[in-house]
């Protein structure tokens, strides 16, 4: 877990899917391209881990921005194949 932002992306690189782990709630996770593009839109559950499936997206690099009942945060995702 990222002692900064208090927020763990696993696995990374990803294939099919990834797991978001938050200290706090998670409210939304929203997955963007390099260039700012949103491709991927979830509303969290109120829970502290989700899982967000990605087998739709092309291979390549992906901002995951969380964001929980206290903050937002970002990670970068590497999608494979």
């Amino acid at each position: 877990m990222d002692p900064i932002n208090e927020l763990s992306l696993h696995p990374n690189p990803a294939t099919t899917k990834v797991n978001v782990t938050a200290k706090r709630l998670i409210r939304e996770i929203s997955i963007m391209t390099i260039t700012g593009r949103e491709v991927l839109n979830r509303s969290g559950s109120n829970r502290f881990t989700e899982t967000v499936p990605i087998g739709i997206l092309p291979k390549g690099l992906y901002h995951v921005k969380v964001t929980t009942d206290s903050n937002t945060s970002q990670v970068l995702l590497y999608k494979t194949g």
